[in-house]
This record gives structure tokens, C-alpha cells and sequence, in this order.
């Protein structure tokens, strides 16, 4: 009998069980249920799949990455969460949206959602971060932003009070295009200092904002190529929200971008290590502009990147998916849909919201 099996040899079966079906598997038996409650079964699931959630038309999907398969994208969820915007982000199971009038949070896997009213309207300029403190309170960043950016109100919202706090103006300017990205519990940003209208060469650098001290920390350095009076096109990500991940791409007419990861990552302090370059150029034979826009992601094992938005811009506007490999070789890929990533290496959370 299914009871009489040894505890690691249950985990282990149930460990091979898609995501997906982990709620039906959990209502099958008591014992079953308790080894998912107590959280065991959730962790060993974390990084065993390569799952993505993506926005198709108003819908919210969870995607297959299989990067060796004939389909490396495939659809194996939809939702009935109703959501038009891009603006997503994703915290230890969870997913805050936003699409300028409202603010929600929903656990995919619970099938729970919470929608979050605001101290005053939300706003377009509005730039968000999602988190945790050292106690798991899952806790929301809100900058609120004035007519020229270079105000903003600091306001946190605690999901187990289900309040808003007010802290002081920050010193620095988190662009609103710029959603966070949680690592560890943190949130990190592109910023640049108050009061610089141009962004040019290195101005912009990255701020994370512990949501234990419910504060930012110091200005911590990105990488950069030489030339530092160019600017640059620079996009955040992240690795199983263990690392940072950021894209670096001249804004002049160069096919040529780099991926570089954190070794360390901490509010306070960050390291950075080259993961690769690419030359598309080399590896598409284009010979005009190419952008990554939102939705890469990288498998730090198989030295692999993949990117679910990339526009091409020259005699033909070309937008298409794709995975490039450390050795150069480029896999053209198809999303089933014109919507991009939201985030990768999705896992489940039992978090009640």
C-alpha cells in the first residue's frame, strides 16, 4: 500500500509529479496533503521544471520550457485571471500585477488572488517592488511619482496587515518602466540621482530595498563595457531569485549585447561575473539592429539564454523568440502567441494571501 512506502521514497515520487497536477495529487490522500503542507515537497520541486508565466492576449498562462525539445515552448495552464498589462512580478510563488488602476496578487498554485486598494488612485508613474522581510511577510513597494520624477512618496503595503505605511522620499530615481526584481527576499532596480534629466554613458546603477529594514541600501555598481560615455540599453532578470541577471546592449547601431550574473547579491553589496556575449551579427547573419526587449531568462547550468521578445529593426521589423547557446548556435523559436515572459523557473507557494 501506498501508506506502507518509506517517507524519502514518497517525497521522491511525489517530487516527479508535473506542477501542474500537484493540487490533484494533494486531495488524493491525507498523508499526501500533509507532506505538501508542511512545505518539503514544494521546495524539492523548485528548479526540477523550467516553467515560465506568460500574458496571452488578456489571459494568464504557465508554459513548458523544454530548451533540448522540437517544442521548446509549450502551453500547459491558462487561468481565468483577466489581465492587460506586462507589468508583472514574481516573488516566491506569487505574482503582483498592475496595470496602472489597480494592484493584484495571486498565487497560481493555491488558485488564490487579492486585490490590494490603494491610499490614493494608482497612477501610471507609479514604479513597484515585491518582497519579503526575515519573518516571510510578504510586503509591496510603491514609489509614487510626481510631474518630473524627482519626488517620489515611499509607501509599503504588508499582505498580513493588509496596510499602507508612508516612508520618507527616497534619494534616488526608479524609473517607472522599471518593475523590481526579487532576489532573496530583496527587490532591485535601475536607478539614476535626482535632478539628472539626461541618462547617458553609466549613470544608471542598481538600488535594492530590504524589506526587512523596510529602507534602500547603497548605490551598487552595475557592469559596463570600456566605453563608458556611451549609454546604455540595460534589463534586469533574475535566476530562481538567487541571483541577478542583467543585458547589457549599446544604444548605437550594434549588434553585439552581454549577459552578466551576480556571484554576490545583497542590498548592500553586489558582485558581478561575465555569463556571455553575443554577436548577432554572427549568430542570425542580421545586419541591422536587434533589441531584447522583457522576457529573457538563463539556465546558468546548460550555459544557455533565452529570449521570448526579440525585435529587429531595419528594412523588415522582425519579433520573434529565440535560444542562443554558449557556443553561438541560435535556435529560433515559436511562442504560440505574441506575448512575452513574465518570469522563469516558476515554483509553487503556499503562501495564503
Amino acid at each position: 500500500m501506498i501508506s506502507d512506502l518509506p517517507h524519502d521514497l514518497e517525497e521522491e515520487i511525489l517530487s516527479r509529479v508535473p506542477i501542474t497536477s500537484l493540487r490533484a495529487v494533494r486531495s488524493t490522500c491525507k498523508q499526501w496533503n500533509r507532506l505538501f503542507k508542511d512545505g518539503s515537497l514544494l521546495k524539492n520541486h523548485r528548479g526540477k521544471e523550467f516553467l515560465a508565466i506568460k500574458r496571452n492576449g488578456s489571459k494568464v498562462c504557465l508554459m513548458s520550457i523544454n530548451l533540448q525539445g522540437n517544442q521548446p515552448i509549450k502551453r500547459i495552464g491558462k487561468t481565468k485571471l483577466e489581465y492587460t498589462s506586462s507589468r508583472f512580478i514574481h516573488c516566491n510563488g506569487l505574482l503582483l500585477f498592475t496595470d496602472f488602476t489597480r494592484l493584484v496578487v495571486w498565487n497560481p498554485y493555491l488558485g488564490q488572488t487579492r486585490r490590494v486598494e490603494p491610499r490614493r488612485v494608482y497612477c501610471k508613474k507609479d514604479a513597484y517592488g515585491f518582497g519579503y522581510d526575515k519573518n516571510n511577510n510578504h510586503k509591496i513597494l510603491r514609489l509614487v511619482y510626481g510631474l518630473n520624477y524627482n519626488f517620489a512618496t515611499q509607501e509599503i503595503y504588508n499582505l498580513n496587515s493588509n496596510s499602507w505605511k508612508v516612508h520618507p522620499s527616497p534619494s534616488a530615481i526608479v524609473y517607472q518602466w522599471c518593475t523590481g526584481v526579487s532576489v532573496k527576499g530583496s527587490s532591485y532596480f535601475l536607478a539614476k540621482e535626482k535632478g539628472k534629466e539626461e541618462v547617458v554613458g553609466n549613470a544608471f546603477f542598481l538600488l535594492g530595498f530590504d524589506f526587512t529594514r523596510e529602507a534602500f541600501g547603497p548605490r551598487l555598481e552595475l557592469p559596463y563595457l570600456p566605453d563608458g560615455r556611451e549609454e546604455y540599453l540595460k534589463v534586469l532578470s533574475s535566476l530562481r531569485e538567487e541571483k541577478l541577471v542583467v543585458l547589457l546592449r549599446r544604444r548605437s547601431y550594434t549588434l553585439e549585447m552581454e549577459i552578466w550574473i551576480t556571484d554576490k547579491v545583497e542590498p548592500n553589496a553586489v558582485s558581478w561575473n561575465k555569463f556571455l556575449a553575443v554577436n548577432f551579427a554572427t549568430v542570425t547573419g542580421f545586419e541591422y539592429v536587434v533589441y531584447p526587449w522583457r522576457g529573457f531568462f538563463v539556465d546558468e547550468e546548460k550555459k544557455v539564454v533565452v529570449f521570448s521578445e526579440m525585435t529587429a529593426y531595419g528594412p523588415q521589423n522582425e519579433t520573434w523568440g529565440c535560444i542562443i547557446w554558449e557556443d553561438g548556435y541560435l535556435k529560433n523559436v515559436d511562442r504560440g502567441d505574441d506575448g512575452p515572459f513574465v518570469c522563469s523557473y516558476y515554483a509553487p507557494s503556499l503562501v495564503q494571501i
